[in-house]
């Protein structure tokens, strides 16, 4: 497999050529004036929530008791909550465990994992009714499993699998394998292992995806070889698998410590810029890169604590945050010197927001 290239050279998070250049390729910053997150409490309390912006049309979905909920409306008013598959399976939340969501304008997916595998229901009629799609024949061995959809019509899910057993050498790793969708995720094809070329997976470890300008899927991973923890990058272009491994920790952890990678990817080709943020022990680590999708700098340890959250807005800004104990630090990767903190909680899911800025959305539990 021909390998994407990691410059691990010692210097800062991002020299200041670096961050010349990603001002000049993501523009202006959008909230240069005021704190660059603003902040939704939903009235439920929550075990874990993912939301998205289609158009002017927040789309948020939570889970609750072991049932999985709907919302939609704007970031100032969302509507009531519809149930999501009223008698499907009880849904597995918490830490990185949690409902998925990918909406269109005429169709909604929501995924979710069961015990021993993954559950992907299909609504086209708001979140009223909700009809079940097959992803895989897999009913056992799926684990982690992560959704995201791309340009024309893709869907594709992911997630760590144990079929193959457990690698030589190491006491935990798995593999990772997709499955894809051409038509919207009404139907999906053949299951194809990505890791076949690449570092085994830490079986507890959210993987996280992203979907570039071009329409590549990039697929960060927590990796364990030998029982060394890493943080690998994938791009799956037209069935081609290419990897770069991310991080030098040299983390010897025998078993996984459920700890995944966090990935925004903004702009395309030779001024794509990436950013990835992970966790090193107690250590909330990030890289990233400004002078392609291959070459990352040296990673930089940002604080200890067990959040981290990195997102793109629609003006392809790129934001990092990661706690700072009761509060939340947070990077502006396009404006030199932008960093400070934040006076919230560090929880909730970061999303970018079409004309530019943050938002945050949190149950109200976890409100300061």
């Amino acid at each position: 497999m021909a390998g994407l290239q990691s410059d691990r050279a010692p210097r800062g998070f991002l020299t200041s050529a670096a961050l010349a250049a990603c001002a000049l390729i993501l523009g202006p910053s959008p909230c240069a004036a005021s704190e660059p997150v603003r902040e939704l409490t939903l009235p439920d309390q929550v075990d874990f929530v993912r939301a998205m912006l289609v158009g002017e049309t927040l789309h948020v979905v939570y889970a609750k008791d072991k049932r999985c909920f709907y919302r939609r409306g704007t970031p100032a008013a969302l509507g009531e909550p519809l149930p999501v598959d009223r008698e499907g399976p009880e849904v597995i939340a918490g830490g990185e465990r949690g409902p998925w969501l990918h909406a269109t304008e005429d169709a909604l997916l929501v995924m979710w994992q069961v015990r021993g595998g993954l559950h992907l229901v299909r609504s086209n009629d708001r979140g009223q009714t909700w009809a079940r799609v097959r992803v895989s024949d897999r009913a056992e061995g799926v684990d982690m499993p992560a959704l995201i959809g791309g340009p024309q019509n893709r869907v594709y899910v992911v997630w760590v699998d144990g079929r193959d057993g457990k690698r030589a050498g190491d006491n935990v790793a798995s593999e990772l394998y997709m499955a894809s969708s051409t038509d919207g995720g009404q139907t999906f094809g053949q299951d194809v292992k990505l890791t076949e070329r690449a570092p085994g997976v830490c079986p507890c470890c959210q993987p996280a995806l992203a979907i570039d300008a071009d329409g590549k899927l990039w697929i960060s991973y927590r990796s364990s070889e030998r029982n060394r923890k890493e943080i690998q990058l994938l791009r799956v272009d037209r069935g081609r698998v290419t990897a770069a491994q991310v991080s030098n920790d040299q983390w010897e952890f025998n078993g996984c410590p459920m700890a995944g990678p966090s990935l925004a990817i903004a702009g395309q080709g030779k001024s794509l810029a990436a950013v990835v943020a992970w966790r090193k022990d107690q250590d909330v680590q990030s890289a990233s890169t400004l002078r392609g999708p291959s070459r990352f700098g040296a990673p930089e340890r940002l604080g200890r604590g067990r959040y981290y959250a990195t997102a793109v807005d629609g003006e392809g800004h790129l934001l990092l945050l990661w706690d700072e104990g009761r509060q939340t630090g947070y990077r502006e990767l396009w404006e030199e010197g932008r960093s400070g903190r934040l006076d919230q909680a560090p929880a909730g899911f970061l999303l970018g927001l079409p004309g530019g800025g943050f938002l945050r959305i949190r149950g109200r539990e976890e409100a300061r």
